[in-house]
């Protein structure tokens, strides 16, 4: 029986080599954004990063440019 009453209510999460694909970026880039403070928010645990998509999605939301006429 499994006890973990968590169980799918974790928001997704992305790694930075997922996000730096998703960007077509470098992983080196997304850490340069994160030392100048700018891009998504992220959660560091035990030295390790990683991105909810809802602020993934949100950042590049904000960050949309409309060309329409």
């Amino acid at each position: 029986m499994n006890d973990n009453t968590n169980e799918g209510s974790a928001a997704p999460i992305i790694t930075p080599p997922a996000l730096a694909s998703r960007w077509d970026v470098t992983v080196k880039h997304l850490a340069n954004m994160r030392c100048e403070k700018v891009g998504p928010s992220y959660v560091k645990l035990g030295g390790v990063v990683r991105y909810r998509l809802s602020d993934v999605e949100a950042y590049e939301s904000r960050h949309l440019v409309n060309v329409a006429a």
